[in-house]
């Protein structure tokens, strides 16, 4: 699984941009995080990147995705699906 840090290009009161670590999105929706943030690809105020080896990710959205998805085993799947 690959991670990726959003940086958030609006300035926080202190000057500083946000930055946060996701879950990839991956092949699925065209988007950069698995929680639906696109990166920035539309013009929104964000940039996407890969996030630096051995970043841990800060984003609940992504961590309660997660926690949900992985209780989906495998023999749940429909043939279907893989090809």
């Amino acid at each position: 699984m690959s991670l990726v840090l959003i940086t958030h290009l609006e300035e926080d009161e202190g000057g500083a941009y946000r930055q946060d670590i996701h879950i990839e999105g991956g092949q699925c929706g065209g988007y950069a995080t698995a929680c639906g943030l696109d990166g920035g690809f539309s013009g929104e105020e964000m940039r996407s990147e890969p996030a630096p080896r051995g970043a841990k990710i800060n984003c609940s959205a992504c961590f309660q995705l997660w926690k949900e998805f992985r209780r989906v085993r495998l023999n749940q799947f429909s043939p279907e699906c893989a090809k």
